[in-house]
């Protein structure tokens, strides 16, 4: 079961390096997988924002618009992401090569829907697990119990936040927890300590332990 880093590290192999790496063997094939990025980024844009931000890729929750209405959840999104394979799948077998050097870039186009396919998978677990996560926390952890933390009204909603940032400290807790190093963490959060993250993460177990 992957967390976050691993299905970033994952994504990044297999959904942008491949693609940034590869050499086209013929005009005709690149163009025509040009005129299909569109589709193809509407399946990467949420994919990446699960594999950089874990649960921050439920900006899409709630919206009304072309590409994501009717989104509200990590079930709903995975059937929206699925619909869009699968219109891009109909029109990668849409594509009849016509030289040795298409039929290889055709192929090409195959490995990417295996791999995007996978990505829909996985991605989804994660944003799942880190939903569930994010809920745990919310219920059991007193924040305001720590001398890190501060609630300011008018900020950030008025939820507690890292003292002097507008940084929530589920989102490191949760992180930690979705398998996150702390290197991982200090570096997504260069505002932050290692120290200050170590004093989160210990400050939520020493929480967690008191509860019934």
């Amino acid at each position: 079961m992957a967390g976050i880093r691993e299905f970033r590290e994952a994504f990044e192999a297999e959904i942008i390096k491949s693609y940034v790496s590869y050499r086209w063997q013929s005009g005709r094939a690149k163009s025509a997988w040009i005129d299909l990025s569109p589709l193809e980024d509407k399946i990467a844009l949420p994919l990446y924002s699960i594999a950089t931000r874990g649960s921050h890729s439920m900006h899409v929750y709630g919206r009304n618009d072309e590409y994501f209405g009717g989104v509200a959840d990590p079930d709903s999104l995975k059937r929206r992401l699925l619909e869009w394979h699968a219109e891009l799948a109909d029109r990668v077998e849409q594509f009849v090569p016509e030289s040795d050097g298409e039929s290889a870039d055709h192929l090409f186009w195959k490995s990417r829907l295996v791999a995007f396919r996978k990505s829909i998978d996985v991605g989804i677990d994660v944003c799942e697990r880190w939903r569930k996560v994010m809920a745990k926390t919310e219920v059991s952890i007193d924040w305001m119990a720590c001398e890190l933390i501060e609630q300011i009204p008018g900020k950030v909603s008025g939820r507690p936040i890292v003292r002097g940032t507008r940084i929530l400290p589920d989102a490191i807790v949760n992180g930690y927890e979705m398998g996150e190093s702390v290197e991982d963490l200090q570096e997504g959060f260069p505002s932050l300590s290692v120290e200050q993250i170590e004093r989160l993460i210990a400050f939520a177990e020493a929480q967690r332990q008191r509860k019934p």
